[in-house]
């Protein structure tokens, strides 16, 4: 589904409706935004939902990272924390980016069996190698 909006309804059936934390940076919020103001179908629009998610994100001066989490899941923030730590610290992306690289043969079907889309699966390696036992 990568570059293209998906319906409400197909939304819910993504793998990543049952995560228990999101990260968010400025250029997918960026490019969600664009895309569901020129969406043709009525299933694509923006929410009111997200959009109001979207103007309290650019009223907060859109930042380059959101994490969102349940309440409660204390291991699910530390995870979320770590992809803010991918986004905003460029030494510690270029040393999850070169760990990754490490490892990529042997656990790239892990991520994608995982639902993530390869173009995510460094920042998620770094999390999950910092945040799981």
């Amino acid at each position: 589904h990568r570059g293209r909006l998906v319906s409400h309804a197909q939304q819910r059936r993504l793998p990543s409706a049952s995560y228990l934390g999101h990260n968010l940076y400025a250029d997918t919020l960026r490019s969600f935004e664009s895309r569901a103001a020129a969406a043709r179908e009525a299933e694509a629009a923006a929410s009111p939902a997200e959009l109001a998610f979207l103007a309290g994100w650019a009223e907060r001066g859109a930042p380059q990272v959101v994490v969102s989490y349940v309440s409660g899941a204390t291991p699910t923030l530390a995870h979320e924390l770590c992809h803010a730590r991918y986004a905003l610290l460029p030494p510690y992306r270029g040393a999850v980016d070169a760990a990754w690289a490490r490892h990529e043969q042997l656990l790239c079907k892990w991520m994608a069996d995982l639902g993530y889309h390869a173009s995510r699966h460094a920042d998620e390696f770094g999390a999950y190698l910092l945040t799981e036992p």
